[in-house]
């Protein structure tokens, strides 16, 4: 195969990738969005009905889902972005898209260790490991921001993990 052949593939690879990319984050978007407008709508309906689960419980969930979404939205808008920014802005465009992960996670693995407390009626063995889990998500979180991010290499935009805190990145810590 001639060099420009492989050129070639390689870029048809790239577009494929990138179509497919823009594609699942429109897909991400639009979930993000319509559960927006789901859990706003059902916060504004007023007050929940006094047979059903506790009222402060069913808020908090509808809270959380609300936060969660609006930071999926936020993620999909900024990894889509990355690929249309300037130099300028990539450091900062890529700690706020760190950021903005580690927040959705943070907060998604508030929403299921609090359904799950309540699944396990508040046992203290359960609530021990959970802020311990928890803690131990947000202090991985933090250290990534520390240690990842933006870096340009030959005019290019791109992301640069660190080996340590991507392991505990990695592991779902609490999700």
């Amino acid at each position: 195969m001639s060099a420009a052949a492989s050129t070639d593939v390689l870029d048809t690879s790239t577009v494929l990738l990138k179509t497919l990319s823009y594609a699942v984050g429109g897909m991400t978007i639009e979930c993000a969005a319509r559960s927006i407008l789901s859990a706003s709508l059902k916060l504004y309906q007023g007050p929940f009905p006094t047979g059903s689960a506790k009222p402060a419980a069913t808020c908090l969930n509808l809270v959380l889902i609300l936060v969660g979404s609006s930071l999926s939205l936020i993620l999909s808008l900024m990894t889509i972005g990355t690929s249309f920014i300037s130099i300028n802005v990539c450091i900062a465009m890529s700690f706020s898209a760190n950021l903005s992960w580690h927040l959705f996670f943070v907060i998604f693995a508030a929403f299921l260790m609090y359904k799950t407390w309540h699944v396990c009626n508040g046992n203290s063995v359960y609530t021990a490991l959970a802020v311990l889990l928890f803690m131990c998500r947000i202090s991985f979180g933090f250290a990534d921001l520390g240690f990842s991010g933006g870096i340009i290499i030959e005019d290019t935009c791109n992301y640069k993990q660190s080996e340590v805190t991507g392991i505990g990145y990695a592991a779902r810590i609490g999700t």
